[in-house]
């Protein structure tokens, strides 16, 4: 295991706390040094498409956090570069771990809950971009990882389903 950060500091304290993995300045670093086979890379969204690219072109397999670009285009032009490559390109956004969450989940395992209620809504832009697509096709592992969470991994006794569609009559929430 290794970590990349800018700030190598910030990156040797973590490096400790997690019993010593390799650390780096850079990407370049990492991937001359070949301490991976595979990275994450959670940076800002500006940076996933260089980092994810540079990765790729290394050999490595990637998971980056969601979003991979801030525009269509820059995903068209990701995807003709590298859509034939052998290594895995994967997205994702693990909600789990975000700073609302932590507390909820302390909150439900100290007094239990009754019931979960989850709506998904399509923003107007990804509508646009993804017509087709029901919100619940756009719901992401996340959303289903973070629901087993917080009911403790326990089985469902009910499910039920409502939709909601737009001036357009296109679904947009589920």
């Amino acid at each position: 295991m290794a970590l990349v950060d800018d700030d190598i500091r910030r990156a040797e304290t973590l490096a400790a706390r997690l019993n010593g993995p390799l650390v780096f300045s850079t990407m370049t670093g990492l991937i001359a040094a070949g301490a991976a086979e595979a990275e994450v890379i959670a940076t800002r969204a500006e940076s996933h498409l260089a980092l994810a690219g540079q990765a790729v072109s290394a050999g490595l397999s990637v998971l980056v956090e969601k979003p991979l670009a801030n525009s269509a285009e820059d995903i068209r032009e990701f995807q003709r570069r590298f859509g034939q490559v052998k290594t895995a390109i994967m997205v994702d956004h693990l909600c789990l771990f975000h700073s609302l969450l932590s507390p909820l989940l302390a909150r439900l395992r100290k007094t239990g809950f009754r019931g979960l209620h989850f709506t998904r809504h399509r923003p107007e832009r990804v509508g646009r971009h993804f017509p087709a697509d029901h919100p619940i096709q756009l719901a992401m592992i996340h959303d289903l990882y973070v629901a087993a969470h917080l009911a403790a991994k326990e089985e469902p006794t009910a499910f039920s389903a409502m939709e909601g569609r737009n001036a357009d009559g296109r679904v947009d929430m589920s």
